[in-house]
Formats: C-alpha cells, structure tokens, sequence
C-alpha cells in the first residue's frame, strides 16, 4: 500500500484506540448482541432443508455477521459438525450445478454468500424421499441475513445475479477421495 498517498502509517497503538474508543461509544448497540442468541432456524418443505438467518451488523466500517454457531444448530435439533469448506467464486450470470456427493452417507452443505448475490436451488434427489424431485429456490446475498442448510442427498446449483459472487461452503462429511465417492454434477 502507498501510504504517502493516504497519509502517515498507523500504528497498532492507533488502530487498538480507535477500536477501544468505538467500543466505548457504541455500547448501548453491542451490548444486548452478546445476551442472545443469532441463529433463527426456519424449516423448508423438504425434510432436512433449512433457510438460517443471522443478523448483520453495520456500521461506517463495513458489517459483522455470525452465521454458523454449532450450539444454536444443536438447540434447534440439527447437528452439522464441520470437516469440509469450499469457496467458490463466478461471475454474472454463470450457473454452477447440479452437484451433490455420491457417498453413501451423502454430504450436507451449508451454503453462505460471501459475496455479491446469488440465487441457490436446491433439489431433493434421494431416491424413495416422498419430496423427490421437488426443488426449492433460495436468494442469498452477502449483506442479507440468509444461508441454506442443505440435507445429504440434495442436489445443489446456483446462478450469479451480481457482478461477482463469492460462495462459501462447508460441509458435513468430507468428499472421499479414491473410492468413487466425490462430488459429481448432475
């Protein structure tokens, strides 16, 4: 970075002030953030299909969000333990999918839109499922409040309404490599 152009280098003394006094000053708004919990839980109609919301924070410095807690899952009945995360990223107007893990015990995917906007759709491909076939359409964007929580067994794509997008993914169970059991398109 030029910082002639921008001015004097601050130091980290500067920038732990600047952080302290906003703190100080900001109190009545961050307070109440730490007594409760963020992660709302809302059941799609297909069975293991979750739309999670969690607030976002902003203020002149950009924003703030918690969207995954493993403890606000579990209390909410969804157990989603982390092995795997992917990011992703495309430009307008691509479209990427259908993907879904040909693992026996499948992959469940939490998807987050790190960037941009996106439209997600995900269908429910579990043979014998009484949802098979159905599909459901998701809107994320990065300054929104919304992630998907995507069941094993579900197909998964998304299309790029921005000018770039930027996907997060983390997974349940991690791709296994050299027993035919990966990610595959459909």
């Amino acid at each position: 970075m030029n910082w002639a152009l921008i001015g004097p280098r601050p130091t980290f003394e500067d920038g732990l002030a600047r952080t302290v006094k906003w703190y100080r000053e900001n109190e009545p708004w961050w307070r109440p953030l730490k007594e409760r919990r963020h992660l709302k839980v809302i059941e799609m109609p297909i069975p293991g299909l979750f739309v999670l919301e969690s607030p976002v924070w902003s203020d002149e410095r950009g924003f703030f969000r918690e969207w995954y807690k493993r403890e606000d899952l579990e209390a909410s009945g969804v157990n989603f333990p982390i092995h795997q995360a992917n990011l992703s990223m495309s430009k307008r107007g691509v479209v990427r999918g259908m993907h879904y893990s040909v693992a026996p015990e499948g992959q469940a995917k939490l998807v987050t839109c790190a960037y941009g906007e996106l439209d997600d759709v995900i269908v429910d491909v579990r043979v014998g499922s009484p949802t098979f076939g159905r599909f459901e359409i998701v809107h994320l964007a990065a300054s929104e409040e919304r992630s998907v929580l995507l069941p094993a067994g579900a197909a998964h794509g998304f299309c790029v309404t921005s000018e770039i997008g930027i996907l997060f993914v983390p997974a349940v169970v991690a791709v296994q490599r050299g027993n035919g059991a990966r990610d595959q398109p459909l």
